[in-house]
């Protein structure tokens, strides 16, 4: 799905703020932070200068050991640490704190999020990552079925809240959405896009988002690849 997607973008003599905003297109993943640090592999770009642009929207986010297992990796690449990592790992660690209910881990998230430090992109990007890794612990705490999962989802409608508060609009919350179960699709850890339907539905019930909202992001997505696309059309 993602060479699908980004591919065709990243050959061209994108500047860094285009690479890093073309990559974050297909959603946070380890091929994602890798396509960046390649296309300007010998440019100069600092690493802060990509955090500004985004760059956490790019980042694993998985559980905490994926997050952590980025942070060699990601330092060589860029040449430096890259300070969102921490931020990610501290939300993913507030709400493995309380793996066995949801809503406490949840609500032991929010402070974290809330001290998510800079603006603009760089806290649109760490908040789509940070939804992410909210929405992976809530498939794991479903045991990876589909009921339970969105039940956790909505337990979790807290932190999602204030994620939609730390972006500035529900958006980018809802790019994370679709593109975490797109993704979930590909690698087979969800046999059904429909789940993203229920994820959407449940986040609206819970006022995280509107339903026009979450329909926006669908018409939005229903032109690119298959697997978003089908998640689009279960929304």
């Amino acid at each position: 799905m993602f060479s699908q997607l980004i591919a065709p973008l990243v050959s061209a003599d994108l500047a860094p703020v285009e690479v890093v905003k073309a990559c974050a297109v297909a959603g946070p993943s380890g091929v994602a932070w890798k396509t960046v640090a390649a296309a300007l592999a010998g440019k100069g770009v600092s690493v802060a200068d990509l955090e500004s642009f985004g760059l956490a929207a790019t980042l694993p986010c998985g559980g905490a050991m994926d997050i952590e297992r980025a942070r060699k990796p990601t330092t060589e690449a860029f040449g430096g640490p890259v300070a969102a990592l921490d931020a990610l790992k501290s939300i993913r660690a507030a709400i493995d704190g309380k793996r066995a209910d949801p809503a406490a881990g949840a609500a032991a998230a929010v402070d974290a999020v809330k001290a998510v430090p800079g603006s603009g992109a760089a806290v649109t990007g760490l908040c789509r990552a940070a939804a992410c890794t909210a929405l992976d612990a809530a498939l794991s705490a479903g045991g990876y079925e589909q009921e339970p999962t969105v039940k956790a989802v909505s337990a979790m409608a807290p932190l999602f809240k204030a994620l939609v508060v730390r972006a500035g609009k529900p958006g980018p919350i809802a790019e994370a959405v679709g593109l975490w179960v797109a993704t979930k699709v590909s690698g087979g850890d969800v046999d059904d896009p429909a789940l993203g339907g229920q994820v959407f539905g449940a986040l609206v019930a819970a006022g995280v988002m509107t339903a026009a909202e979450a329909s926006a992001w669908a018409a939005r997505s229903k032109g690119r690849s298959a697997k978003v696309a089908a998640v689009a059309a279960s929304v």
